[in-house]
């Protein structure tokens, strides 16, 4: 099937060859129809039968002319009957100019040399005006037939030497004007053929180009449009783009000037997130561009709108924020009983000072001094109460939108320290915590950076809690420059080497089911990037160490 598509198309195409010629052919016709005229009236020999000839040749260059045109009009294979007629049209123009030079022949002699120049010569001319006017050598072989009537007729009626130079030199001419036209046909063949060639590549191209959910351009090295996909013509309103320049839009767009800058530099690619000012509005989209190889030269630019994966990115985003308060939520519940008996143990002092001072009161004496230190004593447990309080508030809320703000690094480690003390202590970890000689700023979100060292911590106890004793969680802070590293160290059984790529990726979790979500470190490491820190695993010590880096209050 593709093979006659390709035939047909050829056929096409030779034919629309034809008939781009077929002007020189008619133009050759008249000069010479002019030239025997005058030639046959200054030799007076306009008979009738050179008049007839005259008649032959204009009736089929008009016949042609209008089977041209049908051709033309159709933009498909010729139909059988215009085929024939077109032969019908070179038969009646060879058959005229055969009249004429049976006047001629007359007119020298039958074995005139002059007679045998004239008709070799002005065959040529007008052989010259016939090959060229059909897609195939037949249409000539027809016009020649008949114009070999003369030599053919000497020949069988005379046999003599000169007719026998006549048949033989025109044959020959036949014969080569008839190879030549093989030569032109397979020639024009090979470059149309050539051209349906590109022109299937650039049509593949298209149709590939078309098919990607983007936009699609390809620009020379003047910055014009050469192809761009049906998106982003619709899109940019590139209905004319061949030859159009992108800096006729908005030359000062981003879009340009990245393009501009790529194109003056020596990067063969780029990649860049960009605004486009489009017709339904601004479209933020991931750009790549690509340099096209001499000798062509130019770029390839693809854009892939980015507003479904901006939005993606955002739900993803509030989804770990709520996973992330959920597992913080989970450590809490797992500290619920520390925390419970950390609160029982101050009430308890409570009660038993109240009773205390009930019994002091009922006596004959008063005991102020004895009232006194009851009642500061209930005092500070009321106070740390409300600091344990306080700190649960401070990891339960959501501190994502809170303002950034300089705080002291003991306020950071308060609460985080305050939770897990009692916890730690009833499982016989010991806490050590080292703090700088000097009181250190640190910058940022109070409750954020917090909620991350409960993680820390949190992730610590449960390291330590599998190791063997003496079981330790220890906790340093070191000033840095323009940050401060809080260094979480543990004396687990440590991360396996297959494991530490992979530690903060979401969803990864060396616990038990049931124990972790696998966000805590990836949304730690996320909200510590946010604050222009970092989080990192510190592989060179001999323990499981987490550095967690935030930048310092100037």
């Amino acid at each position: 099937m593709q093979i006659e598509i390709e035939s047909t198309i050829l056929t096409v195409r030779l034919w629309h060859e034809v008939i781009e010629r077929n002007r020189y052919s008619i133009r050759i016709h008249i000069a010479l129809i002019l030239l025997a005229f005058s030639f046959s009236r200054d030799m007076h020999l306009l008979s009738l039968k050179t008049l007839v000839g005259y008649g032959f040749v204009l009736t089929g260059c008009i016949v042609r002319l209008f089977v041209y045109k049908e051709i033309k009009s159709s933009h498909q294979v010729p139909a059988k009957n215009l085929v024939i007629l077109h032969h019908f049209c070179l038969t009646a123009i060879g058959f005229g100019w055969g009249l004429y030079w049976f006047d001629i022949h007359e007119w020298y002699g039958r074995f005139s040399i002059h007679g045998l120049f004239a008709f070799l010569i002005l065959t040529s001319f007008i052989a010259a005006a016939v090959p060229a006017n059909s897609p195939r050598p037949t249409g000539y072989i027809c016009f020649a037939t008949t114009m070999a009537m003369l030599p053919i007729y000497d020949f069988l009626t005379q046999g003599n030497y000169e007719s026998k130079i006549i048949a033989g030199c025109f044959v020959f001419y036949v014969c080569f004007n008839i190879y030549q036209m093989r030569i032109s046909y397979q020639t024009i063949s090979k470059s149309i053929d050539k051209d349906l060639q590109i022109n299937n590549e650039r049509e593949n191209l298209q149709t590939l180009i078309n098919a990607v959910p983007g936009y699609v351009c390809f620009i020379d090295k003047n910055l014009r449009y050469i192809m761009v996909n049906e998106n982003a013509r619709a899109c940019f309103k590139l209905d004319e783009y061949i030859g159009r320049s992108i800096l006729e839009d908005n030359p000062n767009s981003d879009f340009v000037n990245l393009t501009k800058e790529f194109m003056a530099g020596d990067k063969k690619t780029t990649t860049s997130e960009l605004k486009f000012e489009t017709n339904p509005g601004n479209i933020f989209s991931f750009v790549s561009i690509q340099k096209i190889q001499e000798p062509q030269g130019g770029a390839v630019v693809v854009a892939i709108p980015m507003d479904e994966l901006i939005e993606t990115r955002k739900k993803i985003k509030d989804q770990e924020a709520k996973s992330f308060y959920t597992s913080k939520l989970i450590s809490l519940g797992e500290m619920a009983a520390g925390i419970a008996h950390e609160i029982n143990n101050p009430l308890a002092i409570i009660m038993g000072c109240s009773d205390q001072i009930l019994r002091v009161l009922k006596k004959p004496e008063l005991q102020l001094d004895r009232v006194e230190t009851l009642t500061q004593k209930i005092q500070s447990t009321v106070e740390r109460i409300s600091l344990i309080i306080k700190s649960l508030r401070i990891l339960s809320r959501n501190g994502e939108k809170d303002p950034y703000l300089s705080f002291r690094i003991d306020s950071l480690l308060a609460p985080s320290i305050e939770i897990s003390r009692q916890r730690f202590s009833e499982v016989n970890i010991k806490l050590d915590i080292i703090l700088p000689e000097h009181v250190i700023h640190c910058y940022g979100q109070e409750i954020q950076l917090s909620q991350v060292m409960m993680n820390l911590l949190s992730n610590a106890f449960d390291a330590a809690s599998e190791g063997q004793e003496p079981r330790w969680v220890r906790l340093e802070i070191k000033s840095e420059g323009k940050f401060i590293d809080i260094l979480v160290q543990d004396s687990g059984l440590g991360i396996a080497s297959e494991n530490k790529d992979k530690i903060m990726n979401p969803f990864f979790t060396t616990k038990a089911i049931n124990k972790g979500t696998g966000l805590g470190l990836s949304i730690s490491k996320s909200i510590i990037e946010q604050h222009g820190g970092s989080l990192t695993l510190d592989e060179t010590s001999t323990n499981t160490t987490f550095i967690m880096r935030i930048p310092q209050a100037t």
